[in-house]
């Protein structure tokens, strides 16, 4: 392995206990399959158990060295990063959207998926800040908009995170440059600054697990080689990379946001008038249980209560506790990316000598 280049991969395990299938025997085979590669850098996600996660560590051990599980919600956030570097430092970024608690079989709520990150030593590129997230199942490209929604708040999250931890490393985490602006770190000025370019990329994971007839996972894996080079620090950009959304992308993104809130708002209120009806079925319940003329009808009626108990109990905590959370964070994302994009806005007058 050479210092001069970096060798990521990024595969989705499918690692759910009780759910996916053969997961001892794929988990085995993709720990196999991975120390038997030459990457700097490995990526997992869907990796929920925690002896899973042992077993990949253990193979792993001589060339990956450092790693880490990364802890998040109810049932864990499923995330794992193994790196031969050395970890300066982790944190894992839960989203605030989440999809509903209620959508038990879906389990993105329960789960918290997150957006996962650490910092490793490198030793031309300094601090390298490297992410790994899993996203938001439902929704994708196609919506409807108030699932798609969950899915945008990436652009808040990752890109926020990478600004603190720019700021807080003293360089700049997009670019993965490194000045560490404190006594006797900082290091001597430099006439060249280093460059990632790709060289290589590919599909992997995409045949049967050897002797069997099932696949490693229902995700194929990603790979890809990065070379590192030097180039003049007064050099011209070789590609002018738009670090900014545009104008388009964050009205898009506000307008999708926007429908999700008032989505939420008109459920929140539906789901707090059928708490009230399950109130008032329980109290009439109560009450006609005093002129029953059958005993045999009793059981009857304490199975009903028990069931619009369940039912009053979920309409409460998701359409009082949940409804509000998911406006309030949406709330916070409008709000947010209006402000970023007024903030373009006055800077790009300022810059064209406008600004008043």
């Amino acid at each position: 392995m050479s210092d001069n280049q970096l060798r990521v991969l990024s595969l989705n395990c499918w690692g759910l206990k009780f759910v996916s299938k053969n997961r001892d025997e794929r988990i085995e085979a993709i720990a196999h399959e991975l120390s038997q590669g030459d990457h700097d850098i490995i990526a997992l996600q869907e990796i929920w158990v925690y002896s899973d996660y042992q077993k990949v560590q253990e193979r792993l051990a001589k060339r990956l060295p450092n790693s880490k599980f990364f802890y998040g919600g109810a049932l864990g956030a499923g995330l794992a990063i193994f790196t031969r570097f050395p970890i300066l430092s982790t944190a894992v970024h839960p989203y605030s959207l989440n999809g509903a608690p209620i959508d038990v079989t879906a389990g993105d709520w329960f789960v918290g998926k997150a957006a996962a990150a650490l910092v490793l030593l490198h030793p031309i590129l300094g601090q390298v800040q490297i992410f790994n997230t899993h996203l938001f199942a439902k929704g994708g490209e196609d919506g409807p908009e108030h699932l798609r929604a969950h899915r945008l708040q990436i652009i808040p999250t990752i890109p926020g995170q990478q600004a603190r931890a720019g700021s807080q490393a003293g360089g700049n985490a997009l670019t993965m440059s490194y000045t560490a602006n404190l006594p006797g770190t900082t290091p001597p000025p430099s006439d060249s600054v280093a460059v990632l370019r790709a060289t290589q990329c590919k599909v992997v994971f995409t045949d049967h697990v050897p002797g069997h007839t099932f696949s490693y996972s229902d995700h194929f894996g990603l790979e890809a080689t990065l070379a590192i080079e030097t180039s003049p620090a007064n050099a011209p950009a070789v590609l002018d990379v738009q670090r900014e959304l545009t104008s388009a992308a964050m009205a898009t993104t506000i307008q999708a946001w926007t429908a999700c809130y008032r989505f939420a708002k008109e459920r929140m209120k539906k789901e707090l008038i059928i708490f009230a009806v399950s109130i008032f079925a329980l109290v009439a319940v109560a009450i006609g249980t005093a002129w029953l003329p059958y005993a045999w009808i009793t059981p009857i009626f304490i199975l009903f209560s028990i069931a619009v108990s369940w039912l009053a109990t979920t309409m409460l905590y998701h359409g009082f506790l949940f409804g509000n959370w998911e406006c309030n964070a949406l709330m916070n994302a409008i709000e947010d990316l209006e402000h970023h994009r007024k903030g373009l806005q006055i800077l790009g007058r300022r810059n064209s000598g406008n600004f008043n």
